[in-house]
């Protein structure tokens, strides 16, 4: 017969395998937070001409210049700016899936995260009604939505 005190190193030895587990993952998504922020929007020339392409277009464009692009500068505009969009996407995404670390972008970026919400809120709108998706950019929605109102993700 097993005594249960035979059990405890076994117990002891499995929660501290799990414990050393989820520290890992943490450390590993803030590292790679970390690394993110710092190659891509710190340092990334198409990163940049993106932003620098949805600022142009919020300060005179039009959200059909988006949508319907009708000349070859309107269609790079247009594939920069989705292109950022999409960025703000695959963040949500990474962040729901704890791959990022949501504390420190937030910390980093939240404010800017939700202007840029803000800012596009129009524009996806109108994207989801022309390409038929109601969940076109949703993660990103729900994120900047969820950090305006002080929520932490």
């Amino acid at each position: 017969m097993i005594d249960v005190l035979d059990l405890v190193p076994i117990v002891v030895s499995i929660v501290l395998a799990g414990w050393a587990l989820w520290t890992k993952r943490t450390v590993v998504a803030k590292r790679a937070t970390l690394d993110f922020v710092s190659k891509l929007e710190l340092h990334s020339p198409e990163w940049i001409k993106c932003a620098v392409a949805f600022k142009r277009w919020k300060t005179d464009g039009q959200i059909e210049e988006v949508i319907r692009p009708t000349t070859d500068a309107q269609r790079t505009e247009a594939i920069r700016i989705l292109t950022l969009l999409n960025h703000f996407e695959v963040v949500a995404i990474a962040i729901e899936r704890r791959i990022l670390d949501a504390g420190i972008y937030r910390d980093w970026y939240g404010g800017a995260y939700v202007a840029y919400w803000n800012q596009a809120r129009a524009l996806v709108y109108a994207l989801r009604e022309e390409r038929e998706s109601e969940t076109l950019f949703i993660h990103f929605e729900q994120l900047a939505r969820g950090w305006d109102q002080g929520g932490v993700n």
